[in-house]
């Protein structure tokens, strides 16, 4: 879980995870946030019960600034993600 949250720090783009109910309070240990719970019939997969899974979401908390003092600019990652990258 370390280098993942790493991964997200250091790209400057949010960790999307979905947790069983056992995991789900170590996940918000570590700073993920709950989004919804789904839940699937396991009847519909020949098993008894309901499996209940938690979307979860933790953001970046670094807070890089630049020389001017304003927010640094977005990874090149998340720009492709949100569809503005440059077509260069």
């Amino acid at each position: 879980m370390q280098w993942g949250i790493a991964k997200s720090e250091e790209l400057r783009l949010p960790a999307y995870l979905q947790a069983s109910a056992q995991g789900q309070r170590l996940y918000q240990s570590h700073g993920f946030k709950d989004i919804d719970t789904v839940e699937f019939n396991l009847t519909d997969f020949g098993l008894e019960g309901i499996e209940k899974m938690t979307e979860m979401i933790r953001y970046p908390v670094s807070s890089e600034k630049t020389e001017a003092g304003s927010a640094a600019q977005p990874h090149a990652g998340a720009e492709m993600a949100s569809g503005k990258a440059s077509k260069e």
